[in-house]
């Protein structure tokens, strides 16, 4: 029950958005009296938007302890401040080739300058790629739910070669050599397909090609080397791998 004539003060921060009842009350020294009809109003939550601080376009690798700092300022316009204490969440999609596959969201808490910020440190659910995110205010009891537009992050991964065979092994001039080699993620989220592949078969200053490379489709890739004609003794054989999004290496 508020008493003061003319007068309705309430913490905006702590009020709960919700129908509110009044009437005026009037008696005289003779007591008096007589009351107005009961009218409402309702306390609404703030208006807010949204601007984006940082993260739009940035680049992120899956090793390691590499971090994508996603940053955003959320403005009470009521208020014209900033919105404090307001929850934001952050979405991001996992599948670089799927852009519905959100996440089921991180929130995180605006400070007193209305910044909320995410440290997105991608594990192996996130693929290689380019990925969407987006921020909204929710949940929140104080602060209309507001969306961004969509952002991009660009997320990216090192992988290691390993040439399985041969190894050491000795074959007669004419034989026809499998070339075998595994692509495998440095960050051990798994083996990687649908590489451009190579491999190259040196001795001395001479080096010979083995194609066609047939990619196996579990992260092995193979190819046949025909010797026919090569020079005896130990040959060296090299591995080239590359793809987008990820490192090129040879081995």
């Amino acid at each position: 029950l508020y008493k003061d004539p003319g007068l309705f003060q309430t913490d905006i921060y702590n009020s709960p958005t919700q129908l509110w009842y009044f009437k005026f009350d009037a008696i005289d020294s003779r007591n008096y009296q007589s009351s107005s009809d009961i009218n409402n109003f309702t306390i609404e939550k703030d208006d807010v938007n949204i601007q984006l601080i940082s993260g739009n376009n940035t680049l992120v690798w899956r090793n390691g302890t590499d971090y994508a700092t996603l940053k955003v300022n959320i403005t009470d316009v009521d208020l014209d401040g900033p919105a404090q204490q307001a929850n934001v969440t952050f979405w991001i999609t996992m599948n670089a080739s799927d852009s519905n596959s959100w996440d089921s969201g991180t929130v995180t808490l605006t400070g007193n300058d209305g910044i909320a910020q995410y440290d997105f440190d991608p594990g192996c659910p996130y693929t290689v790629g380019v990925q969407k995110w987006r921020v909204a205010t929710v949940p929140n009891a104080l602060f209309k739910s507001v969306e961004s537009e969509n952002f991009t992050l660009t997320i990216k991964a090192p992988f290691t070669l390993n040439i399985t065979y041969p190894n050491g092994q000795a074959f007669l001039i004419g034989t026809k050599i499998p070339f075998v080699g595994i692509i495998k993620m440095e960050d051990e989220c798994g083996y990687v397909v649908g590489a451009s592949v190579s491999f190259k078969d040196n001795y001395g200053a001479a080096w010979y090609s083995c194609t066609p490379v047939t990619d196996l489709g579990n992260g092995t890739y193979n190819c046949t080397f025909d010797t026919t004609n090569r020079p005896y003794k130990w040959h060296n054989i090299k591995m080239i791998a590359s793809k987008p999004y990820y490192n090129t290496y040879p081995t």
